[in-house]
């Protein structure tokens, strides 16, 4: 990656099943997210409706060339949506398939060539062997030394955070090597291993496919996460095979500090905050919460930490409020003789050496007494 400048990062995320689903609530009720979503669709021919893939139930999001399509649509929208409100970012960076979205937000491809690029990679994964697997574990690039054949290192995501891909039962055993060790290890759902050496037999004819895009000077700083010049067509090719150094990427920004993720959950959210010291990291979707109310969420945070936000309200979903400072009406409850000028609680005094005022209850029948108790005031 190289330095660069700036206050706000966007990052998309690498795709994964858990986007089936999603994009359906914001499709109805943004304008914005639907004419971006569209004009994706529009370019982008899987044999299936795009809004049928993501927006529905089904099982074929399950598969990698499916889904690869489903998080661009969606993500492109996000960020059109997101710009709709005023917060746009002042550099992008992508984790796997996301660099491909943070590609055209930058600037760098079109909405045509990105789209013909996302189709081409999906349908070459959808021709690829889905009998890998992917391996999340907790340790650093040197803790794990040298991998066996089989397996690849897929991405260096944080501190302590990496992902191994490859064939299956090579996994598997690598799995059960570091559980016994003590480290922590998860198992990724996916349909296809990622970043290894499954997906080769794409290659060559992705790079026909990327000799023809059309690079542009980016209107948008992006920031890589591996070796290579982002306007070549070779970048998009080793860009599938490659690791992806997602960690390298964030800690060379500098003078960032507030992120915010395009995609389903906050995974990357939670890496930014350990990388970068007094991070502001917000997601702009997450699991089980109502979409609208998440990217709500997500303003909030935004706006909280400084950002400028155009807030997506209509005169209608507020309040009117007076046209001058105040009404000279008083709210609170009146003794016979006016606001009671008693200390305490109570509206009306009481006549008591203990007690000092008292108020009646507006739910009942009730009277509440209130005095104070004190040497000052009863030496006795």
């Amino acid at each position: 990656g190289t330095a660069i400048q700036g206050r706000t990062a966007f990052v998309f995320t690498g795709q994964g099943s858990q986007y089936a689903g999603m994009g359906r609530e914001l499709h109805s009720a943004y304008p914005a997210f639907a004419e971006a979503f569209d004009a994706v669709a529009a370019r982008i021919d899987l044999g299936t409706p795009l809004a049928g893939l993501l927006f529905g139930d089904g099982d074929l999001m399950e598969r990698a060339g499916y889904a690869h399509a489903g998080t661009f649509a969606l993500q492109v929208s996000l960020a059109r949506l997101l710009e709709s409100w005023g917060v746009t970012p002042d550099v992008v960076l992508g984790h796997s398939t996301g660099e491909l979205a943070a590609a055209h937000i930058a600037g760098i491809l079109s909405l045509d060539d990105a789209c013909t690029l996302v189709q081409a990679r999906a349908r070459l994964l959808l021709g690829l062997r889905e009998d890998g697997k992917m391996l999340a574990v907790e340790a650093r690039e040197e803790d794990i030394g040298p991998l066996p054949d089989g397996a690849d290192l897929a991405a260096v995501n944080g501190p302590g955070s990496l992902v191994v891909s490859g064939d299956a039962e090579v996994i598997d055993a690598l799995r059960d090597r570091w559980r016994e060790e003590g480290r922590r290890v998860k198992d990724i759902s996916v349909s296809l291993a990622a970043h290894s050496h499954h997906v080769e037999p794409a290659l060559a004819e992705l790079a026909v496919v990327a000799a023809g895009l059309t690079h542009h000077e980016p209107a948008v700083p992006m920031v890589s996460t591996g070796p290579g010049r982002l306007d070549s067509p070779e970048y998009w090719v080793e860009q599938m095979r490659r690791t992806v150094r997602f960690a390298d990427a964030v800690q060379s920004l500098r003078g960032v500090r507030r992120f915010v993720e395009i995609g389903p959950k906050g995974g990357l959210s939670a890496i930014a905050l350990q990388l970068v010291d007094d991070a502001v990291a917000v997601p702009t979707l997450r699991s089980g919460v109502p979409e609208s109310e998440a990217l709500l969420r997500t303003l909030a945070g935004l706006h909280a930490s400084g950002a400028r936000v155009e807030w997506p309200l209509d005169a209608a979903d507020g309040a009117d409020l007076p046209t001058y400072a105040f009404e000279h009406r008083r709210y609170w409850a009146l003794s016979e003789s006016g606001p009671a000028d008693v200390e305490g609680a109570g509206l009306a005094g009481v006549d008591h050496p203990l007690l000092g005022a008292s108020v009646a209850s507006v739910t009942d029948d009730g009277l509440v007494l209130t005095g104070r108790l004190a040497t000052s005031a009863h030496p006795w």
